[in-house]
């Protein structure tokens, strides 16, 4: 039969054009490509990040290098941060990281502590700064100069004369936290026989400073010529002379308190009983600031004997350091004394 055939396979050719198209579509690199190439730099910028948290911890901690070294830190962490596989899929996310960073920087930045030195007051200093009524650890001073106690009297632990000055410094925490490593230091500005806490002492130590005005004394066991040297170690100030005498200590020009903790809402108490030398015995200082002096108290049976009249103290000098939620604050400043009478 005849009839029309067609071909079992036919084959229809793309047009020209459209091979051309297919051959020109634009290469776009694969995202994976993309991320391959961002993964260095967020490692380099976390390895830099690394390297200013060392320095930190090398540098001495002021509080701007704390800040420049928190800024520093934040900035380099920005895009690791949000770029991250699986925060950078979703914009919340990488808000999200970002509020984590700032206050985990924030947060390490706050609690290290600034090394702060306060310097120690000389002979000429006077300080500007008064204490506010508003500091959290509040200081207070007032003075016996009229009244006095017994000659003989118990007064926390001190056996009183009559040529001593009743001088008190109260230490108050207002706050309603527990400070920690208090550690303060006094200078009324003339000599202190002995110092005590009146009242609990709660583990703090009251000790005298032998640095910067340390009397002592001894019996002579005999007469004539002597010779002595001044040793002096971490303890303090050690006399020995060419007669093997013992001295003992007798006046300090200040004092230093620690505490571990200082607990609030709790004020503490210190007795100083000041003193000062009679005008005939004050050929016995030193000629020049920063020396010593081995002299003969003729007619004084004691170091009691050479006391002229009580003094009478202004101001008390202070300076030191406290700890409140693992912050060091510094203080340094005068206190002025009321009237204690």
């Amino acid at each position: 039969m005849g009839g029309r055939q067609f071909p079992r396979n036919r084959h229809t050719s793309k047009p020209k054009g459209h091979q051309q198209q297919g051959t020109l579509e634009s290469p776009n690199p694969p995202r994976a490509n993309m991320e391959e190439k961002q993964k260095p730099i967020d490692r380099w910028l976390a390895l830099f990040a690394i390297v200013v948290g060392i320095v930190l911890y090398l540098l001495p901690k002021t509080r701007p290098v704390i800040a420049a070294c928190c800024a520093a830190i934040w900035l380099l962490l920005f895009h690791p941060a949000i770029k991250f596989w699986w925060v950078e899929k979703k914009t919340w996310r990488q808000v999200c990281a970002l509020l984590l960073l700032t206050m985990t920087i924030s947060y390490f930045g706050l609690n290290i502590p600034p090394e702060i030195h306060a310097s120690k007051p000389t002979e000429q200093h006077v300080a500007t700064y008064q204490f506010s009524p508003k500091d959290e650890l509040k200081l207070d001073s007032y003075a016996l100069r009229k009244a006095n106690h017994a000659n003989g009297d118990n007064v926390s632990g001190i056996k009183w004369n009559s040529h001593f000055t009743d001088l008190r410094v109260t230490i108050s925490n207002i706050s309603d936290e527990d400070f920690r490593d208090v550690d303060l230091y006094f200078y009324p500005g003339t000599l202190i026989r002995r110092a005590a806490i009146n009242g609990e002492r709660l583990g703090c130590d009251l000790i005298p400073l032998k640095d910067r005005n340390t009397w002592k004394s001894t019996r002579a066991k005999r007469s004539g010529s002597m010779t002595a040297q001044k040793h002096e170690g971490a303890s303090g100030v050690d006399i020995q002379d060419s007669w093997g005498q013992i001295y003992t200590d007798e006046a300090n020009s200040s004092y230093r308190i620690r505490c571990a903790t200082f607990p609030s809402r709790y004020s503490m108490q210190i007795v100083f009983a000041l003193i000062q030398l009679a005008p005939q015995f004050m050929h016995i200082l030193p000629s020049k600031p920063g020396s010593w002096t081995v002299a003969d108290v003729g007619g004084a049976k004691s170091f009691l004997d050479a006391l002229g009249s009580r003094p009478n103290p202004s101001k008390v000098e202070v300076y030191g350091t406290y700890t409140r939620k693992s912050i060091l604050f510094s203080i340094k400043g005068e206190l002025l004394v009321a009237e204690g009478n």
